[in-house]
């Protein structure tokens, strides 16, 4: 299997109140593992732009493109988007990975 060394922060925002300012903000932390590759990809508003990262979680975590993911790492803490979030199965049909290209 793919080792998962890394640690990834997803933030999840609220509804937003009168002031235009989320509220109820969720967190959850993953282990994964992340590897550094510059490509061009398609986002799910159908731009192209260029990935820095993909990040490979064990299972099925529920993360959209509206979140925001951050990790640390030797080069510094990183804060991003998801460009794309995809599951990656087995010949059963079983999620073994979710992948978010960031």
């Amino acid at each position: 299997m793919i080792p998962t060394k890394d640690t990834l922060l997803v933030t999840r925002a609220g509804e937003l109140d009168d002031w235009g300012r989320p509220t109820g903000v969720v967190t959850d932390t993953y282990k994964c593992r992340i590897d550094y590759n510059n490509q061009i990809v398609m986002t799910t508003d159908g731009k192209e732009v260029v990935s820095k990262a993909v990040i490979l979680i064990k299972g099925e975590a529920v993360i959209s493109n509206e979140d925001s993911v951050s990790w640390v790492d030797a080069f510094g803490t990183h804060v991003a988007k998801p460009l794309t979030v995809g599951l990656l199965k087995d010949v059963s049909n079983k999620v073994i990975f979710t992948k978010v290209v960031v």
